[in-house]
């Protein structure tokens, strides 16, 4: 019942056939839970560099089988390292600081469930040193 849309009142309608003869009935109504909302961050992809003081345009969506696409009020974007970034499907991002941020787009359904995505980024430039032997 994963795939169904929650209620309170669904039915199942069952429908045979044997290739001359039909015959259906339905079930008594049955309650489905209600699913969680499924955010999808579009942009950044996971494990992005940023460079300091570049526009990072966070990018993404939700969608929930009993709400349809969420509208961009249900849609909020933070960093594990700075706090809560704004909202929207769209939100232009800058002055994060240098370091590796989590970045999480949260969805909230009509029901007020609340769903989580997020991706790794770094901002700043990779220091790499190079190994030495002895």
């Amino acid at each position: 019942m994963d795939a169904l849309a929650g209620g309170a009142a669904a039915r199942f309608r069952v429908v045979a056939s044997d290739g001359v003869n039909i015959g259906d009935d339905e079930s008594a109504p049955v309650t489905v839970p209600d699913k969680l909302p499924t955010p999808v961050i579009a942009s950044p992809a996971d494990a992005s560099d940023v460079a300091p003081g570049d526009l990072l345009v966070l990018e993404g969506f939700a969608a929930d089988l009993e709400d349809g696409t969420l509208p961009d009020v249900a849609l909020s974007w933070a960093s594990d390292r700075q706090g809560a970034l704004g909202a929207g499907s769209t939100l232009p991002v800058s002055g994060l600081l240098p370091g590796e941020h989590t970045i999480t787009l949260t969805a909230v359904d009509s029901a007020g469930q609340p769903a989580s995505a997020s991706v790794k980024i770094y901002v700043g430039a990779r220091t790499f040193l190079p190994v030495t032997q002895r």
